[in-house]
């Protein structure tokens, strides 16, 4: 059985060092640390590795959206882009990002490293026996974030299992009402944008993280609702896999 190979692309030494520890204690094989977009694309020509952990912020002539283009469209490489830094057009772009399939925003907290890593290298194609992690672990939503950020969690098929309260006033909605239909039949589009598409490319394992600033939906009671959209898969009490959603209202209007 061989270990997964994974290449961090960071430039800034003391969080390399971090989560290169945190890797390598894991039972990760980290090859030798890149600083610069260009030697990233080149280290994963040479060197094949299973997983690219690329910092947003990479120096040198290749940016970081460039060298993922090269690593993860034309070399067929799994990227997860890391960030730091929490201005919204970064994570955003990152986010949105057609070459890579995640995004970490906090890398120096290892536990959020080794669950999207774990996550990752198992959709990776199979070269042999690998070992596997799931998603993270998932908290009753009325416990995260203190239950006042609308938050739902979805069955692999679209379908609500779980809301917390904040979510259903977002809805208009009654306790429960909704619970096994679609989400993308209770709160649809305002506007062209294709939320739900994206969101369902978590259902496929083509992603592991969607986020939308400002995306404009309609409720169940016709209002529109401007919310800050995320999903990210997450693992439930009985190591099942569903998709948690929240919705983080910017405005409503009438």
């Amino acid at each position: 059985m061989r270990d997964p190979k994974i290449l961090l692309a960071e430039d800034e030494p003391t969080l390399a060092r971090k989560i290169r520890g945190t890797l390598t204690r894991s039972g990760y094989t980290v090859l030798p640390l890149v600083a610069s977009g260009e030697d990233a694309v080149d280290r994963a020509r040479e060197q094949h590795p299973d997983l690219v952990l690329l910092d947003v912020a990479v120096g040198g002539k290749v940016g970081a959206f460039e060298a993922a283009d090269a690593i993860g469209l034309e070399l067929g490489v799994p990227v997860v882009f890391l960030t730091s830094r929490g201005d919204s057009v970064t994570v955003d772009r990152a986010a949105s990002s057609e070459a890579a399939i995640g995004l970490i925003q906090e890398p120096e907290e290892s536990g959020e490293l080794l669950a999207i890593v774990g996550l990752a290298v198992g959709k990776c194609p199979p070269r042999g026996s690998r070992s596997r992690s799931v998603a993270r672990a998932q908290p009753p939503l009325d416990a995260a974030s203190d239950g006042e950020i609308p938050m739902a969690a979805l069955a692999l098929d679209g379908r609500l299992i779980e809301t917390n309260a904040a979510f259903e006033q977002l809805l208009g909605a009654s306790p429960g009402e909704h619970i096994g239909r679609p989400l993308a039949d209770i709160l649809r589009p305002a506007d062209s944008q294709r939320y739900w598409r994206r969101v369902a490319e978590l259902f496929d394992g083509e992603r592991l993280f969607f986020r939308s600033d400002a995306a404009r939906l309609l409720n169940t009671r016709g209002r529109t609702v401007v919310v800050d959209l995320s999903a990210f898969p997450v693992q439930d009490s009985k190591g099942e896999t569903r998709v948690c959603v929240e919705a983080s209202p910017r405005i409503a209007a009438h």
